[in-house]
């Protein structure tokens, strides 16, 4: 049977309400137990709106009996339930119990005061059955309700109010009568930063995440909730729609590839030709303001009128009047003839500049272009640029965005990427592009999301430009998505324990830069057996390691907790014949490698200590060796 809200949560609320809370008050323990009792049912209560009205809502509530300050007894209990994540903060669905009241749902302000709060007061009116934004069910009809029913109930009040959420938030923040649905919810959206780099030691799953802020940003997803098929699968149809792009810098990486560049082609005529191609940088904020579209209607009428132009001669004039003929032989490429010269070929990038950018200018001796585009604009209906797409999010993730010189790939435009320089903002910057010499400006609605491995480079020699520009967000290792890994002969947890342990040391003998990352360990997930354990120990961490300490052998055996998997071979002293003894032991004590011996032939046992000996070190503990030394020195 469903809970029901009691009697004594409202009898509590009314007994205690401004009372201080004495902690050494039995009756007041007891009181405080009930109403936190009532929190609970408030919560769920608000978790079955949220499911059945709001799917991609957000309910929340904290739940202390007392309040904050003065540590004194409320009169209510209450939850906030936000239609959509990541809108506004300021304004909720509110449901809860008051003490004499009953059970009531509103709309309601959310830690708003001064004329905020007194223009959302202006149109409650009075917090009563009267209001137009205000329900209320009495405590006998409650307390005889289940939580189903009283969400039912929430849910048809809300119906009925006479304004709805979207009114509200429009008349407190919105002055201008004239203000769209459309526009007030697309102030909503700008959630998270628009410029974001995920940065942490290699492994800790920042190329992984990227996806969840992705998804995040275009729907709303919840960042803490586990990435599923399902999540990878959106990614990629968002990708193929264009929605997403995805890019890796590198050292040879530059402009020509990420703003724009001239690219070498042929035509039909085995002709070089010198087009401007966008990169995948301008690609996406094309799209991000419907441009891209645009570009994709303009080619396909450039292709029709090059088929129709077949072996069919049609006559134009320049903008001073001259004669020519447009024609294409092969059926794709355009040429022109004029009475005084051969046949030249047009490129269409040239005819598409002027379509998109219409000008009486004749830009680079391209009057046949010109002449072109003014004839398909005037005899096709050509798609005009639009810019009212802001409202969809689009994304760019830069994987490994530190190992490019970004200075080299961004040029002038770094500074655009800034918030208050995007499109549309009081700031807004508009900068001409070198190759093409076209307007070029940042949209709103792009959000760049780059990673970083910070044992690759420290975060504090990051080009400081780009730095000053983007929200940097820390991906530590994360041990507890180890934690259900269970290994028969070490038992659950050993795997994130020993992946706790050694990062602990790592911090202490390196930084916090260098920590191992989770990522490391996940394929125990699949597989969760001592053999592949050791495999990565082997093949993955100890390599790591080299890496990290610069073959320092001692603290690589120290992040190991000493338990063998490293160690000092012996040395035959003839190879050094005119060393005295003690010299050869300083050698000895520097000629470390990895003991073989453990990750191959050591019995189950001794591999198993080895693993233990990390977590928990023992004084007693003897380094695994091969039993013939000779063999292992030679």
């Amino acid at each position: 049977m469903s809970e029901k809200f009691k009697k004594i949560y409202f009898d509590k609320l009314s007994e205690y309400a401004g009372i201080e809370k004495d902690e050494s008050n039995p009756n007041h323990k007891e009181a405080y137990v009930k109403l936190q009792e009532a929190g609970n049912l408030t919560r769920e209560w608000a978790k079955i709106i949220e499911k059945k009205s709001f799917i991609n809502g957000d309910s929340s509530l904290k739940n202390q009996p007392t309040y904050q300050w003065g540590n004194k007894f409320k009169n209510y209990t209450w939850a906030k339930i936000y239609p959509k994540k990541g809108q506004c903060k300021e304004l909720a669905y509110t449901v809860g119990i008051e003490a004499d009241i009953g059970f009531v749902t509103k709309i309601d302000t959310i830690n708003q005061s001064g004329d905020i709060r007194k223009e959302y007061e202006k149109i409650r009116g009075n917090d009563d059955e009267n209001s137009p934004i205000v329900s209320i069910l009495s405590i006998d009809e409650g307390i005889n309700k289940s939580l189903e029913e009283l969400a039912d109930w929430s849910i048809q009040s809300i119906k009925n109010f006479e304004f709805s959420y979207e009114e509200v938030y429009k008349k407190i923040f919105f002055k201008d009568e004239n203000v769209k649905k459309e526009e007030l919810l697309s102030n909503q959206i700008y959630k998270y930063p628009l410029n974001q780099i995920l940065y942490g030691p290699a492994g800790t799953g920042k190329t992984y995440n990227t996806i969840n802020y992705a998804l995040a940003i275009l729907e709303d997803r919840d960042l803490e909730k586990d990435q599923t098929s399902e999540d990878r699968d959106k990614f990629k149809n968002y990708m193929d729609e264009g929605r997403i792009s995805f890019v890796t810098f590198h050292q040879s990486y530059g402009y020509e590839d990420f703003i724009e560049g001239i690219r070498v082609d042929k035509n039909d005529q085995d002709q070089l030709t010198y087009d401007v191609k966008s990169g995948v940088f301008q690609e996406i904020c094309d799209r991000a303001i419907g441009k891209e579209a645009v570009e994709q209607d303009i080619d396909v009428v450039l292709d029709e009128f090059a088929a129709e132009i077949h072996n069919k001669n049609l006559k134009l004039s320049t903008k001073t009047g001259t004669e020519f003929t447009v024609l294409s032989k092969s059926g794709k490429d355009i040429t022109v003839r004029t009475s005084t010269t051969n046949e030249l070929y047009i490129s269409k990038a040239a005819i598409k500049a002027y379509i998109l950018e219409p000008s009486e200018n004749i830009r680079q001796n391209q009057a046949y272009a010109w002449s072109i585009a003014k004839h398909l604009q005037n005899s096709r209906n050509i798609l005009k640029p639009v810019v009212d797409s802001k409202t969809q999010p689009y994304v760019l993730i830069i994987d490994e965005i530190n190992r490019g010189n970004i200075s080299k790939i961004f040029g002038e435009l770094i500074t655009l990427i800034e918030d208050s320089k995007r499109a549309g903002n009081k700031e807004q910057l508009t900068l001409t592009l070198p190759s093409s010499n076209k307007p070029f400006s940042v949209p709103k609605n792009l959000y760049i999301i780059g990673t970083m491995n910070s044992s690759d480079r420290s975060l504090t020699s990051v080009d400081i430009a780009l730095r000053r520009r983007f929200e940097f967000i820390e991906m530590q290792p994360q041990p507890k998505v180890l934690k259900d890994i269970d290994i028969k002969e070490l038992g659950k947890n050993a795997v994130s324990n020993i992946l706790e342990v050694m990062n602990k040391r790592i911090k202490v003998l390196l930084d916090r830069d260098h920590c191992i990352g989770h990522a490391y360990f996940t394929p125990l997930i699949e597989d969760p057996s001592l053999e592949n354990l050791m495999h990565i120990f082997e093949k993955r961490i100890i390599p790591l390691l080299q890496e990290y300490f610069f073959d320092d052998w001692t603290k690589i055996n120290l992040v190991l907790g000493e338990n063998g998997m490293v160690h000092t071979m012996n040395l035959d002293s003839t190879l050094f014949l005119s060393m005295n003894p003690s010299e050869i032991e300083h050698l000895k004590k520097r000629n470390w490698d990895v003991n073989n011996y453990l990750f191959q032939d050591a019995p189950l046992a001794i591999k198993v200590n080895a693993l233990k000996q990390i977590i928990s070190p023992k004084q007693d503990y003897k380094i695994p060796k091969l039993e013939n030394t000779v063999k292992e020195a030679s």
